[in-house]
């Protein structure tokens, strides 16, 4: 049996994985949505995170990333620049402050849109819509 289905798909098991030059990639959130259970009590997931996401706001203040996750992301980054012509789609989750508990106060945010530019003077991921992600900010990123 292995060795029919080699021998019927041998000329096309190798090739890379198609990527839409025209349709945005699916985030991996967005993905395992399409196969999330079938919720029996409609708002109880509403109420368990919201208590669970007011007690994380209290506890938790700007993640620092490791060694190992700012490489990743240098990575990551420096391969978006190398993009910039093609207008890619990104999926971005960045710290926004918002004044609040001090110099530390504000949340994580998942901006996705089209990076238009990348201003190397004041350090900032320019969007189609204008706003401004400073590279200090972002956690994470995906295109």
């Amino acid at each position: 049996m292995l060795d029919e289905s080699t021998e019927r798909y041998g000329d096309i098991i190798d090739l890379p994985h198609h990527r839409s030059r025209t349709r945005p990639h699916m985030t991996v959130h967005n993905r395992a949505a399409q196969f999330m259970p079938f919720a029996a009590l409609r708002g109880f997931d509403d109420v368990i995170d919201r208590q669970t996401s007011s007690v994380q706001r209290q506890e938790r203040g700007r993640l620092q990333p490791g060694p190992d996750d700012e490489d990743s992301l240098n990575g990551r980054l420096v391969e978006l620049l190398g993009q910039l012509e093609h207008r890619p789609w990104v999926t971005i989750t960045h710290f926004q402050a918002d004044g609040s508990r001090g110099a530390g106060g504000g949340d994580y945010v998942l901006t996705e849109g089209i990076v238009r530019r990348f201003d190397a003077a004041e350090r900032v991921l320019v969007m189609d819509d204008d706003s401004r992600i400073p590279l200090s900010a972002i956690l994470a990123l995906d295109f």
